[in-house]
């Protein structure tokens, strides 16, 4: 779109400027039928020049040159967005990660929690309900790391749209 309004003010500018036009023309016209003696050329120039335009021409240019300069300004603005939101992307990758490592600690101290809570209570030394207690908080340490992985995944995908290439993460 800036190229096309950069040539539109072009044109614009170029309205200022005079019409230059040439041309000619053989004709082959003679007494006998298909006869090709006849000898009739012309030849001209035209020059076409509009001075007095009543300014039309000027608010023409001013016109192309506001809409060249939006043009500008809308492209600047799109592609700044586009980097702002690369960025974005990025840093929501860095963030799910650290998410996904502590979600995944999280399911470590569960499950060791969970065999001394078992332990303790094959020996007698722990009752029913806190085994369940920590059964079921390893279950949920569990979930929510699967969901911190399900939204890593699906950041690392929309990066990767965005890109339009395949991330490789550490």
């Amino acid at each position: 779109k800036v190229n096309a309004l950069g040539k539109l003010e072009k044109m614009n500018w170029m309205k200022l400027l005079p019409r230059v036009n040439a041309f000619g023309a053989f004709e082959y016209n003679d007494t006998k039928f298909l006869g090709t003696q006849a000898n009739n050329w012309l030849v001209g120039v035209n020059l076409q020049w509009n001075i007095f335009n009543g300014f039309k021409n000027i608010a023409s240019i001013q016109k192309s040159k506001a809409e060249l300069s939006l043009a500008e300004t809308e492209y600047q603005k799109a592609k700044t967005k586009g980097i702002n939101d690369i960025n974005g992307s990025i840093r929501d990758i860095k963030a799910a990660k650290a998410k996904l490592m502590l979600a995944e600690a999280a399911v470590n101290q569960s499950a060791e929690a969970l065999r001394i809570i078992t332990n303790r209570y094959n020996k007698g030394l722990e009752k029913t309900i806190d085994l369940i207690n920590i059964e079921a908080s390893a279950l949920n340490t569990k979930l929510n790391y699967w969901k911190t992985l399900y939204y890593y995944n699906v950041t690392v995908f929309k990066a990767e749209l965005m890109l339009e290439r395949k991330l490789v993460i550490n």
